[in-house]
């Protein structure tokens, strides 16, 4: 069976993300990890910074494409260290995570469930974790903060989101069958092991998790 898409393009969105949209369920948040070939001379993240701050070599690090987490994430790190890290944009996470392991680049971020086969295979390292929180499913990899870095977090997060003027009741409807589902067993266990944080909200914090993410 084949299936027809029809893409249009307009060089401004038809909607305003903020105001037209409301986030009533979160699946999950992913934080993403710093990640480095597993013959890398880095050990944690200030070994890489220190190299940055020589100057003498640029230090790179992959995306899966220009204005996507992994690129935001280097942005920021380059930003709150005062360095300059170089970015190369490749067509995917797979070209991304491949060009960490020939060592044509330096670091990329990675999602867990990106990084697991690479690093239980001994072909990777992760340095960082970058969140505010170490993972339970990698409790020995420690948080930016822990070696002192501060406000470069970055993960993805998994939600459904409806019209702003959808009827309250069917917001509360649907937020609160969404619910039972992600805190099912299996839910639970899909998400986990694929190292996705789910932390329960109501509405209410729901919406100001939106905004605030919007903000930032």
């Amino acid at each position: 069976m084949y299936g027809v898409f029809i893409v249009f393009w307009t060089a401004e969105l038809l909607y305003d993300t903020k105001k037209d949209l409301s986030l009533i369920s979160l699946f999950g948040v992913a934080p993403y990890f710093l990640v480095v070939n597993a013959d890398s001379a880095y050990k944690n993240v200030n070994d890489l910074i220190a190299r940055a701050k020589q100057g003498r070599k640029p230090v790179s690090y992959a995306s899966s494409g220009t204005g996507g987490s992994p690129h935001l994430g280097g942005l920021l790190l380059s930003q709150v260290t005062n360095t300059e890290l170089l970015h190369v944009p490749y067509r995917g996470s797979g070209p991304a995570m491949t060009a960490v392991l020939r060592a044509d680049v330096d670091f990329t971020f990675a999602s867990y469930a990106a990084a697991k086969p690479f690093v239980d295979s001994g072909r990777m390292r992760i340095l960082a974790i970058a969140s505010k929180e170490r993972a339970k499913f990698l409790p020995d990899v420690p948080t930016y903060e822990e070696q002192g870095i501060k406000n470069a977090e970055v993960d993805s997060w998994f939600g459904l989101l409806v019209p702003a003027g959808t009827p309250a009741k069917v917001k509360q409807d649907l937020h609160q069958v969404l619910s039972k589902i992600n805190t099912s067993s299996e839910m639970s266990q899909r998400l986990y092991s694929n190292g996705i944080i789910f932390t329960p909200m109501s509405l209410v914090e729901l919406d100001q998790y939106y905004q605030n993410d919007i903000r930032q």
